[in-house]
């Protein structure tokens, strides 16, 4: 209702005051809405013939309700008074074109009056109000993205073509579905090495170590509510050893499988279903024994939960961490011949351990510079009855895009296994490694 009171009393207002010059704007919007077939001398006529620009982009929308026009109507035109300028010698020097910085607001001011005179003469054909299309993008009809036409010389004696529906020039438009996962990696293969004779004063042994590790992550994002993040983390390394029975003996030896899936519920938390897989790759021993510490897939691990996940992300700074008061974990040994399983809290003769409990995972990515990135994850788990957790720590090095140096530190408190006298509950592995790395 206060719409059509306020086009009531425009109506009222300018219809008397219209005079021979508006209609020259509503014809022009005429000829925009309704275009006539031109022949050569229309076409020649600047009057018939309106360019396509997106200073016009008014003439080219619904009729649309403007503000803007409305101002102009009722601004304020004081007494006009010249101010002479300085008087400069460069203006006489260097001439220019001075309505060339004011081309947009002269065709603004053109089409406002035009409107008005519409809005007052047929208000109810009006279909939109400036704030309904507000933030709309007008494309650009010559961008290369729209059309590109290959110019030859003989061309230019051609005639321009003609305006008329017989004879258009074809547009050939190619449409691009949209894309929502991100696959990346990321692969490294690192050697250390130490040499110790025989006869040195104070002794050692000599030790060469191969560490392995490849990341890959498959990421989807509608960029509305919806991420799915997956990682598959596989590491595997060797080392030389002065075991009597083995020659070489595993210092690292993991593969990991997480997932999480996530429905934003503010701009940086979501509402999470988390899945972690765990377990090893190759088979270990206690030293000079043959009595098995694990293998592959035994024993294996399974984490679920459900619960919130915060995500930030900046220009140096990744984070995640996700908060699960509600989760369950499940250990299970496929092979219990020949290990030990009570060093995994798992009762003689049994195969698995299941609790409940809660859950929090931390992943950082803190991108120092261009050479060096720490890289943490800390997962924490506890039944309310004991606790797991495991904090992984790496710094990278970066020499070039193939070669780096890499720092490990992994350390682990789980107050379920049997208590160790000098570590007690805690756990610690280091590893300092230099080789072949590549990101893609």
């Amino acid at each position: 209702m206060k719409r059509l009171c306020i086009l009531l009393y425009l109506a009222i207002l300018f219809i008397p005051a219209m005079g021979q010059n508006d209609s020259i704007y509503v014809d022009t919007i005429k000829v925009l809405n309704n275009p006539p077939k031109f022949n050569w001398q229309d076409y020649q006529n600047p009057q018939n013939y309106i360019q396509v620009d997106a200073h016009y982009y008014k003439l080219y929308m619904p009729l649309t309700f403007y503000r803007a026009a409305l101002k102009q109507t009722f601004a304020v035109n004081w007494p006009y008074y010249y101010y002479p300028e300085y008087s400069s010698p460069l203006n006489s020097l260097f001439t220019y074109d001075k309505k060339a910085f004011t081309v947009y607001d002269d065709i603004d001011t053109m089409i406002d009056k035009g409107l008005v005179y519409v809005y007052t003469h047929t208000y109810n054909k009006i279909e939109k109000w400036d704030y309904e299309i507000e933030g709309l993008k007008i494309p650009n009809m010559y961008n290369e993205k729209f059309y590109r036409t290959e110019n030859r010389f003989i061309d230019l004696f051609k005639p321009e073509p003609m305006y008329n529906n017989n004879n258009l020039n074809r547009v050939h438009v190619k449409l691009f579905k949209p894309n929502f996962w991100t696959i990346t990696g990321n692969g490294s293969i690192q050697f250390s090495q130490s040499y110790i004779s025989r006869n040195w004063y104070e002794g050692g042994q000599s030790a060469d170590a191969l560490q392995s590790n490849i990341q890959l992550d498959a990421n989807y994002n509608d960029n509305n509510k919806i991420e799915w993040d997956n990682r598959l983390e596989l590491k595997l390394g060797f080392q030389t050893s002065s075991d009597t029975i083995h020659k070489y003996i595993v210092n690292d030896n993991l593969m990991r499988l997480t997932s999480k899936l996530g429905y934003k519920a503010t701009t940086d938390w979501y509402y999470t279903i988390s899945v972690e897989f765990n377990t090893q790759l190759y088979n270990t021993y206690k030293s000079n024994s043959e009595i098995k510490q694990s293998s592959f897939l035994s024993p294996f691990n399974v984490i679920a939960g459900i619960g919130m996940n915060y995500k930030k992300k900046t220009k140096r700074i990744d984070l995640s961490v996700v908060l699960a008061p509600v989760a369950y974990n499940l250990c299970y040994i496929s092979n219990v011949g020949n290990m030990d399983v009570t060093s995994y809290n798992i009762q003689a003769g049994d195969h698995s351990r299941s609790t409940i409990g809660s859950t929090m995972t931390t992943d950082l990515v803190w991108t120092v510079n261009s050479m060096v990135k720490y890289t943490t994850r800390l997962n924490y788990f506890s039944n309310y009855k004991s606790t797991q957790a495991d904090w992984e720590n790496t710094i990278n090095f970066t020499l070039n895009k193939y070669l780096s140096t890499k720092i490990f530190l992994n350390g682990r408190f789980d107050d379920s296994a049997t208590k160790s006298g000098t570590w007690r509950y805690f756990q610690l592995k280091d590893i300092l490694s230099f080789g072949l790395n590549y990101t893609w």
